[in-house]
């Protein structure tokens, strides 16, 4: 008991000050990183979010969604144009036989039309489109890091252009030459857009500077806060138990509130976005955990010895 002694009361007190400062400096050290790899790393993103392709309720929506611009794409004049030449109708023919010759092949175009939306459901769910899928979130993802890290409105937009090109060269070949011939347009499939973007363009950068140097205040703030501390084995209990508390808590209730809302392709990206700061919390919290664990050890078994 005589170690104890020695302490001063105002040396204590600082121990615990510099032991919570370093928990709270801990959930923000996972914050920023978390937000620093969100954006500077695109294939932590791709590999994220290729699984979600696979899910057919994600498949689905995709179709429901890509639909109006898929149809618009192939029922466009330029498809009608490839019809009338494919059935032998010339374009120098005077408006009112073309608009004649139209009208005959309308029941054609409405089978394009359904052929579209079996096509893209057939496509979606094919190992073919899950190598476009993983180029497409790539794709959106640089768009999306420009617009955080050098301003600008910041969106993410999903690429429909390599999809359509897999509708049109199956539609080609189930009855419709001619289709393989037309120019695809730059769709796009917005995902959600990011408002006000000034403010999380300002956050990036907060996180950006403040990563990896929060960690490294955290782990020092503790590592003082024990050393200076009168009864460590109870310093390193508090540690063990309230690291998992302020690491994999708010992530678990982040989930939570995610599975919550209402189903889409947008909140499932956010729930498969947010394994990885789930993954890093848990390993953190164990090596915490592990540490803690030893260093009580080791303290109670001294104070053991002394008295």
């Amino acid at each position: 008991m005589a170690v104890s002694s020695r302490i001063s009361p105002w040396q204590s007190r600082s121990a615990a000050i510099a032991i919570a400062l370093g928990l709270l400096c801990a959930p923000l050290a996972l914050g920023a990183h978390s937000a620093t790899e969100l954006v500077d790393n695109t294939e932590y993103v791709a590999d994220a979010l290729e699984p979600l392709i696979e899910q057919p309720a994600i498949q689905q929506q995709l179709v429901d969604q890509a639909l109006q611009p898929l149809t618009e794409a192939f029922t466009s004049e330029a498809v009608v144009s490839l019809l009338l030449e494919s059935a032998g109708v010339s374009s120098a023919l005077p408006d009112t036989l073309q608009d004649s010759a139209e009208g005959l092949i309308q029941p054609l175009i409405d089978r394009l039309t359904a052929q579209v939306e079996t096509t893209a459901s057939d496509i979606v769910a094919s190992e073919v489109f899950a190598s476009s899928w993983r180029t497409a979130v790539g794709d959106s993802h640089r768009s999306f890091r420009e617009a955080v890290t050098q301003g600008g409105d910041i969106a993410i937009d999903l690429p429909l252009q390599p999809f359509l090109e897999l509708v049109r060269d199956d539609i080609a070949q189930s009855g419709f030459p001619g289709v393989e011939r037309l120019p695809i347009p730059q769709v796009s499939l917005p995902l959600f857009t990011v408002e006000p973007p000034e403010m999380w363009q300002r956050s990036y950068q907060l996180a950006a500077a403040a990563d990896p140097w929060l960690a490294l205040l955290a782990i020092g703030l503790i590592g003082v806060g024990v050393w200076f501390s009168n009864r460590k084995d109870i310093a390193w209990v508090t540690i063990g138990a309230v690291t998992p508390l302020v690491t994999v808590v708010p992530v678990l209730v982040a989930t939570w509130w995610i599975d919550r809302q209402e189903a889409s392709l947008a909140t499932e990206a956010d729930a498969a976005l947010l394994g990885r700061p789930l993954e890093v919390a848990a390993l953190v919290s164990v090596g915490v955990v592990l540490v803690s664990a030893t260093g009580w050890f080791v303290e109670s078994s001294r104070r053991v010895t002394i008295a």
